[in-house]
């Protein structure tokens, strides 16, 4: 069954910080960002904050002669370094018939159309890309909204010329935003997450001008790209959402076993589900994106630009890309309402491309003021050649210090983190370290002052 973002009661307790029986974690070499508590035991004096995006820039405009409108872009870092963009165009032609266009960068910034022509793909909405280094044939991959309510699958050997799957369409549903596929190597399926439109679970307002139903967030998983599971539900408004407001649809990434998600949260002005706030919430899933859970139900994580800017209106991130010691976040922006205009006479300015930044891995900080705040994680196993990194920022006159502890509360090491701004700072011992501690099962403590914490990694 689908959750609302409903907290087990292991989740909530943990969450305030109550003891907890939690079974041992087997967390190895992976960074463990703090989106949620999975890996804490307890936490007192610290607040939980998002590392919310900078204003952003414009990277791609409908200005080749052929483009009415330019959307939903899926953008992939290449093993040579380019940053390749898929993105929708509608046609000068014909606005309402979608075609698949690309574009390279070298800098993720300034982006070129490659080549001069780049049709990759016709009559499809919504695409979303991937790539799979296992398949050496067709190692592109992409999902779509097709004719005739139909939902598509498509591979390339080169990324440049996509055949459909013979199986099309995979599955029937009005998915008419953009989709996001992503493989889950820990079940070892690929993942997609779309549009599903059904009637208000809560019994509250739905849109008359479409059978009376709200937009939610389904779920479908494949083995082999070609059979897909039903769709099932797993993202609906709640009773904790306002009356006027359903899910535009989901865009996830795969970061360090986790599954990072950017929830495109839209608050309409009326019943017509058309005209209102389009901005993105960030939500996290450890099960393979069958339940997720907000970070922070209060805030937008991308919320709108300034008024007048090019991404005053609307704001739908999609693809979350490292570069160096960046996260580049790039998103269709819209400086006219949603539904504003008929798609025929759509102005071409629009709708353009843009990308945000912020620190690499900082989504989610833990931070202290002038009050000490302290953090004690659950059980971890130290796996073989440990060396403690944080990801972490300490002010002039603060402290971040760390120490790991048997079950019975005995000191194994002890350690200091330094000053500054560090997206990977290693741990200064002071006494013992996690080097001698391999295979042994223990509780690291961290206490700080004037200081965040992102994430940390053994």
């Amino acid at each position: 069954m689908a959750m609302r973002f409903i907290a087990s009661a292991a989740a909530a307790m943990l969450l305030l910080g109550a003891p907890v029986a939690q079974a041992q974690l087997a967390i190895g070499h992976d960074i463990q960002l703090l989106l949620d508590d999975h890996v804490i035991a307890s936490r007192t004096g610290l607040s939980k904050v998002q590392e919310r995006p900078g204003t952003g820039q414009i990277v791609l405009r409908a200005d080749a002669p052929w483009e009415q409108r330019v959307f939903y872009p899926t953008v992939m870092r290449l093993p040579n370094g380019v940053f390749r963009m898929y993105y929708n165009a509608g046609l000068i032609s014909d606005p309402t018939f979608n075609i698949i266009s690309m574009a390279e960068s070298r800098d993720g910034v300034h982006f070129r159309r490659t080549p001069a022509d780049n049709i990759v793909f016709r009559d499809a909405h919504g695409p979303s890309f991937a790539y799979d280094p296992r398949d050496g044939a067709a190692p592109w991959r992409m999902v779509y909204f097709g004719p005739n309510n139909g939902m598509g699958a498509a591979t390339s050997r080169d990324g440049t010329n996509f055949d459909p799957v013979a199986s099309n369409p995979i599955l029937i549903n009005k998915a008419d935003t953009q989709q996001s596929v992503v493989w889950d190597p820990a079940v070892r399926k690929w993942v997609m997450f779309t549009r599903y439109w059904e009637k208000p679970a809560d019994g509250r307002a739905a849109w008359p001008w479409f059978k009376n139903e709200i937009r939610s967030v389904a779920r479908s998983e494949s083995s082999d790209f070609i059979h897909w599971s039903p769709l099932e539900v797993v993202i609906r408004r709640g009773r904790e959402d306002p009356a006027l407001s359903d899910f535009y649809g989901l865009q996830v990434t795969m970061r360090h076993g986790v599954m990072i998600g950017l929830l495109w949260t839209s608050d309409w002005d009326d019943t017509s589900g058309r005209l209102g706030r389009q901005r993105a919430q960030l939500v996290v899933s450890r099960d393979h994106g069958r339940t997720w859970s907000r970070v922070d139900p209060e805030t937008m994580f991308f919320d709108l630009g300034a008024p007048g800017s090019f991404d005053s209106k609307i704001v739908w991130p999609s693809s979350i890309v490292t570069a160096g010691d960046r996260e580049l976040i790039y998103y269709l922006a819209a400086n006219r309402d949603h539904g504003a205009d008929p798609i025929p006479t759509f102005p071409r300015d629009k709708y353009s491309i843009g990308v945000r930044t912020i620190a690499r891995d900082r989504f989610v900080a833990l931070v202290a003021g002038d009050t000490e705040g302290r953090l004690s994680t659950r059980q971890v196993i130290v796996p073989s050649m440990p060396e403690l990194r944080l990801n972490a920022k300490v002010q002039p006159g603060g402290y971040l210090r760390v120490w790991a502890t048997r079950a019975d509360g005995r000191v194994l090491a002890r350690g200091v983190a330094p000053a500054g701004d560090r997206i990977s700072a290693a741990i200064v011992w002071q006494q013992g370290s996690l080097r001698s501690l391999t295979g042994q099962l223990v509780t690291i403590h961290f206490a700080f002052r004037n200081a965040a914490l992102y994430s940390f990694r053994l």
